[in-house]
């Protein structure tokens, strides 16, 4: 948009009024005839109008265009398809789905985006390709901690979550943080689990084992190789209603109460501030209640609303 120096091209009818005006209303327009020093005050104001007129309908330009923008705009969503059902890969398709994937749909829409368009990374990465721009959001059952605060912004919390210990059915002594202490402990890298087993265990001990992916950690457990998992109630359950890991159990009741958030690279405050809204309107509707009821067992959704 270009303007001149009086006015602006995008508004030939103010350009005419202060044109006649400025020349005494000398087209077939004018139909009265005013003094001159009226027409002298007159001026003035009438250019004032002209460039507030133009002024305002820029600016509803400019945020009218930033609001298309954005509703064309798809979101890039960063996450580590092996943490069931927050996100996984569906059999058949090789597309990402899950809690987490419905979840970040539902908010951006809200937030006024087209979609989401999700990106698989390695869980241990996952703030790297954040800052690195990779990704314009992380969804990944990402727990809100301090150390991950320094680096990265959250939302306000959408899922509430606790670690508990996983077992092989035959095992009878191992039901507590404090039975684990000289075990041999499996862990995704990069998880909570490994920040509540090293509470247990000790820096540095290396009977705790981290693996890549959540399915190497419980087949470990299967093959004997490590004594316990530490892992996120849902996603212990999801894991063992799989036949693979039917002759695996919950050993514990529900540890290290945690909060899930979705998370933005820490320069993109306008981002942070518009899924802040969208997951404040899907929870307000309802809508995330049906997300958690249609993802999670009955118990695991009540308490997820407490």
């Amino acid at each position: 948009m270009k303007s001149g120096a009086g006015g602006s091209d995008q508004f030939p009818f103010a350009n005419r009024v202060a044109m006649q005006v400025e020349g005494g209303f000398s087209s077939p327009l004018s139909l009265v005839s005013f003094p001159g020093s009226l027409i002298s005050t007159m001026l003035p104001i009438i250019k004032k109008i002209t460039g507030l007129i133009a002024f305002v309908a820029a600016f509803a330009a400019a945020s009218s265009f930033a609001q298309d923008a954005k509703s064309s705009k798809i979101l890039t969503v960063g996450t580590n398809p092996e943490f069931p059902p927050f996100e996984l890969v569906e059999k058949g398709t090789n597309k990402i789905i899950g809690f987490d994937v419905d979840l970040i749909t539902e908010v951006a829409k809200a937030a006024g985006y087209a979609g989401v368009k999700m990106e698989a990374f390695a869980f241990d990465t996952l703030v790297e390709a954040l800052n690195q721009k990779k990704v314009d959001v992380v969804i990944a059952g990402m727990t809100i901690t301090d150390e991950r605060k320094a680096k990265v912004l959250f939302t306000d919390p959408y899922y509430n979550a606790a670690q508990v210990l996983v077992v092989t059915k035959k095992n009878k002594t191992i039901s507590t943080l404090d039975d684990i202490k000289d075990k041999r402990v499996g862990v995704q890298l990069g998880t909570t689990g490994g920040v509540v087993a090293e509470k247990a265990l000790g820096q540095n001990n290396p009977n705790m084992k981290q693996f890549r992916k959540y399915t190497e950690v419980f087949y470990e457990l299967k093959l004997g190789r490590v004594d316990v998992v530490v892992v996120d109630m849902p996603v212990a359950q999801a894991y063992l209603k799989l036949k693979n890991f039917s002759d695996l159990k919950i050993s514990s009741k529900p540890m290290s109460e945690e909060e899930f958030g979705i998370a933005i690279a820490k320069d993109n405050t306008e981002l942070h501030k518009q899924l802040n809204a969208g997951l404040k309107s899907i929870r307000e509707s309802g809508k995330l209640d049906q997300l958690l009821n249609k993802w999670f067992d009955e118990t695991t959704a009540e308490a997820d609303k407490k």
